[in-house]
């Protein structure tokens, strides 16, 4: 699935997607590396233009914000525009959501993934979209419709 289309399923057509990027810290200085908004898009065409640059680079990972954002851009000390990925900064949804991290409980995508799909066939959740996130695993079930954020928090905590 190309990526406009993967962003058309999973985020609302409401508000803006942010992009975000991260990669190590060549310094060592911060072992969680260095992570940092790029962009807030109305427009998905621009978002996706954006990912697939970053993504082009091996040595950035590239994140989407799965809910739209509104009232999130903000200016620097420096002048420059800042994006911010935040709950308050949350107005719609149109997936619920889980992401899956590797390295704790479960040593291998393999085994969390196989642990994830037994547990949603005793629940009875479909089967949802996967996607390989390089250090975990993100599980994406689309909704009809777009849903705020209250919403949607009240249906991801149940």
């Amino acid at each position: 699935m190309d990526t406009k289309t993967f962003l058309s399923r999973v985020s609302a057509p409401i508000d803006e997607v942010v992009v975000c990027l991260w990669k190590k810290d060549p310094s060592g200085q911060n072992p969680q590396g260095i992570f940092w908004n790029v962009g807030s898009f109305s427009d998905l065409d621009d978002a996706v233009k954006t990912i697939q640059k970053w993504d082009a680079a091996p040595e950035y990972t590239v994140y989407f914000s799965v809910a739209r954002m509104a009232g999130n851009q903000f200016t620097k000390p420096d002048g420059k525009t800042g994006y911010r990925r935040t709950k308050d900064h949350a107005t719609w949804f149109k997936a619920i959501c889980f992401d899956m991290d590797i390295g704790g409980k479960y040593a291998t995508q393999k085994e969390g993934h196989t642990a994830l799909v037994a547990a949603l066939k005793v629940i009875g959740m479909p089967p949802p979209m996967v996607v390989n996130s390089g250090r975990g695993i993100h599980y994406y079930w689309p909704l009809t419709s777009a849903i705020p954020r209250a919403e949607w928090e009240t249906t991801s905590i149940a």
